[in-house]
């Protein structure tokens, strides 16, 4: 979120990670969060210049990296690169915003000319850029700029020759932009950076350091804001301004480069101002504020100009600091779990767990029996209020949250465990309670009622049995039972016959991509979505 004349600066996904150790400074000492996960080209994100990045309505992660789009579902990552001989792909370049709209499209601005649309589904790219001469064009440069998406549709872009609305569906751009003597428009053409507030306005930052109130519906600006004026206190011979986001509670939270935080509430219509104070524990320290988000408690998430991250407690009204990483963050977005994500420079990607604001480590200890067999977790799942089941390379485990205790979840076959030394890629119930085990030697089931089981393996040159190591589990609307495995493609169950029919790839029509499937899930309209290795 820079200016244009700001100097460019690479994009990460910072977690709070790093953030656990201080700094010799007022107020870092007890940064209360410590790291959750931390995300680089070692585990497959494409370049760890990162720039910007999205949570789409399905739960995927999006980045935008130097090395093209990235999307991440929780464990592995499939990358968009360019492709020089196909215009539907993507330029290489630094991308500064992304935007889902209502069909699920994504947007996305760049130092590249013009701006980007991309289909998930078709997995192509569109281009807009300015062109000369065409009234019907993006109006001018986008470069360090960003764009929004309004309730009704409408992609907003800051340029350096206007605001620029865009329809996406009539394909029609419109423009607005400075005039003389008119203080319904704009305060200058050139346009920094935009927001949306719920009260069907756009905020604008402009070139000439003003802040002003866009309404939507009249076209007309209603508002222009200066630091230095009654509303925005402070230097007004240093009036820069440098971020704006759209908080979680009617606020509008404003960046300044030398004058500290702003806070506008639509529906109180008061501001609010946080200086530094140098001198006083648990305060702002920085003069220059890059970005701020505010979670749903009203919390806020702080990133200054220079190395760091602030964290200010509403209820208690102290801030928090660390100067770790050593790098400047340049953006956060809130999962849907309430996870907090951080882009940064030349880092990778960390997320924070704001409401937990801990997290409990468990590890495997020789002497108790009652723990972990291994360290290495696949996965989990919740089977009741109080229970989860862990899943891994060593066995499955069943964890009380209430009583904090671990123990292994058995099936014996001849005395011995069978997921013991097993590695268990996935742990799920049906609709009828029984569990549902992907393991690497096959698929199991247990009805835990009568305390029986069965175990379902690959049997070679039978086709009607499990065609390939079974990785994940899906229950369709019908009770129908569809396993996706490394190599064998999906397979159905006949849960009367225990057989299996098996769906592989081939070059017709209504084909999976691959038979390398990775992972399935189902959404709450019963589509069910499979990843793969290398068919999308």
């Amino acid at each position: 979120m820079k200016p244009p004349y700001h100097k460019v600066r690479s994009y990460f996904i910072c977690c709070l990670a790093l953030l656990i150790s201080s700094v010799p400074c007022f107020a870092q000492r007890n940064f209360i969060f410590p790291p959750v996960e931390y995300i680089s080209t070692k585990n497959g994100l494409s370049n760890n210049s990162t720039f910007c990045v999205l949570q789409d309505h399905r739960g995927f992660i999006w980045i935008a990296t130097y090395d093209g789009l990235d999307r991440y579902d929780g464990y592995n990552f499939k990358v968009y690169n360019y492709n020089p001989t196909d215009t539907n792909t993507l330029s290489p370049g630094w991308y500064k915003s992304m935007a889902e709209d209502k069909n699920g499209i994504i947007w996305m601005t760049g130092a590249s000319q013009g701006f980007y649309s991309f289909d998930p589904v078709k997995e192509k790219f569109v281009h807009y850029y300015y062109q000369p001469g065409n009234s019907n064009s993006l109006a001018g440069d986008i470069g360090d700029r960003n764009l929004i998406i309004d309730s009704s549709g409408l992609i907003w872009l800051s340029t350096s020759a206007g605001l620029n609305s865009f329809d996406p569906v009539k394909r029609k751009f419109e423009l607005y932009t400075h005039h003389e003597n008119d203080n319904s428009t704009l305060s200058a053409s050139n346009i920094v950076w935009v927001c949306t507030d719920d009260e069907n306005n756009i905020w604008v930052i402009t070139a000439a350091n003003t802040l002003d109130v866009f309404n939507i519906s009249t076209k007309k600006v209603t508002a222009h804001y200066t630091i230095g004026s009654v509303e925005m206190p402070g230097n007004k011979s240093k009036p820069g301004l440098y971020s704006i986001s759209k908080g979680a509670n009617d606020n509008i939270w404003i960046g300044s480069e030398y004058n500290g935080l702003y806070g506008y509430n639509t529906k109180t219509k008061n501001w609010k101002h946080f200086i530094p104070d140098r001198g006083r524990k648990f305060s702002l320290q920085h003069d220059g504020i890059n970005v701020c988000l505010e979670d749903n408690a009203g919390n806020l998430w702080i990133a200054p100009i220079g190395d760091g991250i602030y964290y200010y407690e509403v209820a208690s009204g102290k801030f928090y600091y660390s100067d770790k990483p050593k790098t400047e963050i340049n953006s956060f977005i809130r999962d849907k779990s309430g996870k907090i994500w951080l882009t940064c420079d030349d880092i990778g990607l960390f997320t924070y767990d704001p409401i937990n604001k801990k997290i409990a480590i468990v590890r495997n200890d020789a002497e108790k029996k009652d723990l972990l067999r291994s360290n290495f977790i696949v996965g989990f799942y919740p089977a009741g209020p109080n229970e989860f089941y862990f899943n891994g390379m060593n066995g499955v485990y069943r964890f009380n949250t209430v009583t904090k205790n671990i123990s292994p979840f058995k099936i014996l076959e001849n005395g011995k465990d069978i997921f013991d030394g097993n590695a268990n890629w996935m742990v799920r119930q049906d609709s009828k309670g029984i569990f549902w085990i992907c393991t690497v030697n096959g698929l199991v089931t247990y009805d835990p009622q009568n305390k029986t089981h069965h175990f379902y393996r690959h049997i070679e040159n039978d086709t009607t049995s499990l065609s390939a190591q079974p990785n994940s589990f899906v229950e369709d609307n019908n009770g129908k039972i569809w396993i996706s495995t490394f190599g064998g493609g999906l397979d159905l169950l006949d849960r009367n016959t225990g057989k299996f029919k098996a769906f592989k790839a081939h070059s017709g029509k209504n084909s999976i991509g691959t038979n390398f499937i990775q992972g399935m899930i189902k959404d709450s309209k019963g589509m069910i979505y499979i990843g793969s290795w290398s068919g999308g």
